[in-house]
C-alpha cells in the first residue's frame, strides 16, 4: 500500500473504530457470526431462496447518490416503503469521486452503499471495495436474475474481475432514424430486424447528405455516440496492467478510424460537424442514448411521430453484436458496520416489482435478465409507443477482455477524435503520433495513482 494512501486508510479506519465503540455501547448486532464460514466463491450464487435476514434492531444504511432526487425516488421510494419497519434507507448527494467522498468520511459519513458513478478507481485508492459473493451465497441471492451483460461490465472494470458491485441498470447507445428524410430522398426504410453493417449505413447516409429545395440535409450523424463502432468489439487503447499505448496495435482501432475518415469524407459531414441536424429535422440517421426520447420536447413533441428505432449498425465479421453495456457498479462500502441490511437493500433493487416500477417511466433501464420484465422498460413513457423496440431488447453485447482499461480514461479520446476530423485523416499517421502523445498522459496518472 502506497503512503499516501496509506495514511488516509489508517484515518478512515481510526474514524469508524470509534463509530464501532459506539455501536457497541448500544448492543447494535455484530455483521458477521462468528461461526459464520466463508463461501465457495463459484461465480454464482446459491440459488436457493432463504428467509431475509431481518436486523435485530432497526438500522439506519446510508446511501451515496449521485443524481437528482427524483430519479433516487424512482429507484428507491418503493424499497424504502417495503423495509421501514426494519431498515431506514438515508440518502446523501455525492458524487462516486474520490474527493467527495474523503469529504464524507473526514466528517464521519460513512455511506453504505456507494454508486461508482465515476468508475472503481476511486473507491479502490480509498480501499472501500470488498467482493460481495461470500453475501450473495449468505442471502440466497440468484446471480442468473442479473442481466449477464452488464455483469460482466461491472467485473471488467475491477482490477482484478472480481464482482464488487451490482449494475444499476446503465445505459447503451441507440440508433435512431427519421422516416421524413428517408420519404423526401425516395429511400427504402431499412431492416427492422437486421441490422446494416456500417459500411452499408453509410452508402445510405452518403445518399441523403444533400440539399434539397435550398435546405441542407445530413444522412447520418453521429452525436451523443462517437465511440458506438469501437464498443462493439470493445477495444482497450491501453494496457489495463502496463498503460502500454495500444493505439497502434490493435486493429480495431485502425478500423474504426477507416470508418470515420470515410464518414467525414461525405462531402457536408464536415460543415455540419458541431449542429444538431437530427433535432432540427434535416437528420436521417442518428446514435443517442437509449433515453433520448423520455423528456419531453415541448413544441417538438410531434417530430417523436417521425422517428422510430434501428437496430445498430455492425462490423461484418461479428454481426451479432452491439456496443458494449455500460453500468455503474452499486458498492456496499467495506468499512460499512451493517453489511447484510445493506445487501438486504440492494437485492430489494432487483426484485420484479421495483424494477418494474423504475423501468416503465424510463427512470432507469432493467437490471435483470428476465425479459418479460426487459421489455416492459419505457412502457410509459409516450415517446416509445409503437416504436421498434425490439431493436433494443433483442441484442447480445460483448465484454472487456480481460477487463476494461482505467488507463483510457486519460488518451484524450474527445479531443482526438476531433482532431483526426480536422487533419489529413492519414490513419496511420494519426494514431502513431497520438500514442506518443498519449504515453506521457498515461505515465503521469499511473504515477499519481502509485502515490
Amino acid at each position: 500500500m502506497w503512503v499516501k494512501r496509506n495514511r488516509f486508510v489508517m484515518l478512515l479506519a481510526l474514524i469508524l473504530s470509534i463509530l464501532a465503540l459506539a455501536a457497541c455501547s448500544s448492543n447494535e448486532p455484530t455483521n458477521e457470526p462468528a461461526d459464520e464460514k466463508p463461501a465457495v466463491n463459484t461465480g454464482t450464487a446459491t440459488p436457493s431462496t432463504p428467509e431475509p435476514i431481518t436486523p435485530q434492531e432497526p438500522v439506519t444504511i446510508t446511501i451515496a447518490w449521485p443524481w437528482g432526487e427524483p430519479e433516487y425516488e424512482a429507484r428507491f421510494g418503493g424499497i424504502a416503503e417495503k423495509l421501514k419497519d426494519s431498515i431506514t434507507i438515508n440518502m446523501i448527494q455525492a458524487q462516486g469521486t474520490k474527493e467527495n467522498l474523503q469529504e464524507l468520511f473526514a466528517a464521519k459519513t460513512v455511506p453504505d452503499i456507494i454508486f461508482a458513478n465515476h468508475g472503481l478507481q476511486p473507491l479502490e485508492e480509498l480501499d472501500t471495495l470488498m467482493p460481495i459473493d461470500d453475501l450473495m451465497a449468505k442471502h440466497g441471492f440468484d446471480l442468473a436474475r442479473i442481466n449477464p451483460f452488464q455483469l460482466a461490465y461491472v467485473r471488467s472494470i475491477d482490477t482484478k474481475n472480481r464482482l464488487v458491485g451490482l449494475p444499476d441498470g446503465g445505459g447503451f447507445a441507440t440508433f435512431f432514424y427519421n422516416k421524413d428524410i428517408f420519404d423526401l430522398f425516395g429511400v427504402p426504410y431499412p431492416d427492422p430486424k437486421k441490422p446494416m453493417t456500417w459500411d452499408e449505413m453509410l452508402d445510405i447516409a452518403q445518399r441523403m447528405t444533400a440539399t434539397r429545395g435550398g435546405k441542407t440535409y445530413v444522412g447520418f450523424e453521429f452525436t451523443s455516440g462517437p465511440y458506438a463502432p469501437l464498443d462493439e468489439f470493445p477495444a482497450n487503447a491501453t494496457d489495463p496492467d502496463t498503460g502500454e499505448l495500444r493505439l497502434t496495435k490493435d486493429p480495431a482501432f485502425t478500423k474504426y478510424f477507416e470508418l470515420l475518415k470515410r464518414y467525414y469524407s461525405i462531402p457536408g459531414i464536415k460543415e455540419a460537424y458541431g449542429t444538431d441536424m437530427f433535432m432540427a429535422g434535416s437528420g436521417a440517421m442518428t446514435i443517442r442514448w437509449n433515453a433520448f426520447m423520455k423528456s419531453d420536447w415541448k413544441e417538438n413533441e410531434s417530430f417523436k411521430n417521425s422517428i422510430d428505432i434501428l437496430p445498430m449498425p455492425v462490423w461484418p465479421e461479428q454481426p451479432n453484436l452491439s456496443p458494449v453495456a455500460s453500468t455503474t457498479a452499486i458498492t456496499i462500502n467495506k468499512y460499512s458496520e451493517q453489511h447484510d441490511a445493506a445487501f438486504q437493500v440492494l437485492a430489494e433493487y432487483y426484485s420484479e416489482e421495483n424494477q418494474i416500477r423504475m423501468i416503465r417511466p424510463a427512470h432507469a433501464y432493467p437490471s435483470v435478465s428476465d425479459m418479460e420484465i426487459v421489455k416492459q422498460w419505457a412502457a410509459d413513457v409516450p415517446g416509445y409507443q409503437g416504436k421498434n423496440m425490439e431493436a433494443i431488447f433483442e441484442v447480445e453485447r460483448p465484454s472487456y477482455q480481460p477487463r476494461k482499461s482505467p488507463w483510457d480514461a486519460y488518451i484524450g479520446m474527445p479531443q482526438a477524435l476531433e482532431k483526426f476530423m480536422m487533419s489529413d485523416m492519414d490513419v496511420v499517421k494519426f494514431l502513431r503520433e497520438w500514442e506518443e502523445e498519449a504515453a506521457g498522459k498515461v505515465k503521469d496518472a499511473m504515477d499519481k495513482y502509485k502515490q
